[in-house]
């Protein structure tokens, strides 16, 4: 199933970045991007978790992935093009308001330097812990868990590449929509800055929780299969 999924992948991340969606079929696709986190937690919550249980799962965290970033892509596409003077964005002025003020910039600012932070600091530190791991269970050579481990390894590293795609997508939403709300509809840059930096940013946090919280599963999912298949041992 796999090898017939995967090629697939990459021609809806094209389809969403060079075909413009409609904001209706985008908040479709947010709500099941969504509604697949929740299907992955009420999985991980409610199986006894195995290797053999969870075969599918590299395969299901690497399509989240993709689908996010695709879905991602398609929102910042329709934010940048889909622009006018009287109105920032038809798309993001259902989610937040076009009124920007010094309390809600700074919660904003906050939020986001949080997230980052969490993140980053996630990603280096799991990263060498993940690896530790994987170079035990290499060791002990047992052919039919080699798989499901290094799938895993290479859902949470992809993982970390999401949230560093997120952050730069976060500084092209930021600097294209100041660019052209100054130079094309020739707003105050004070005014551009301010409306972008929080459309930006609450773009930005929405989608970096979702990462961290999927990272947060595949992280303990990885743990507790390791655990268990060393109390086994």
């Amino acid at each position: 199933m796999k090898n017939k999924i995967l090629p697939i992948l990459p021609v809806v991340i094209i389809f969403m970045l060079f075909i413009p969606l409609p904001a209706v079929l985008i908040y479709v696709l947010f709500g099941l991007d969504v509604a697949a986190l929740l299907f992955c937690t009420g999985c991980k919550l409610f199986m006894n978790i195995k290797n053999k249980q969870l075969e599918w799962f590299p395969s299901f965290a690497l399509f989240w992935n993709l689908f996010t970033l695709g879905v991602l892509i398609a929102l910042t596409r329709i934010i940048l093009s889909q622009r006018n003077p009287d109105n920032v964005n038809k798309v993001t002025n259902l989610i937040f308001s076009n009124e920007t003020t010094i309390t809600e910039t700074i919660i904003d600012v906050i939020v986001f330097l949080c997230l980052t932070t969490a993140g980053l600091l996630i990603n280096s530190s799991e990263k060498k812990r993940i690896k530790t791991i994987w170079e035990e269970i290499k060791q002990k050579g047992i052919k039919e868990d080699m798989e499901f481990y290094s799938s895993m390894d290479g859902v949470i590293k992809f993982a970390h590449g999401t949230f560093t795609a997120i952050l730069f997508i976060t500084v092209v939403i930021f600097l294209g929509g100041t660019l052209i709300d100054n130079l094309q509809f020739g707003k105050p840059i004070i005014t551009c800055i301010a409306g972008n930096l929080k459309q930006a940013m609450g773009i930005s946090i929405i989608f970096q929780a979702l990462v961290l919280f999927f990272t947060f599963l595949c992280v303990t999912c990885f743990y507790k299969v390791q655990e268990k298949y060393m109390r086994e041992e």
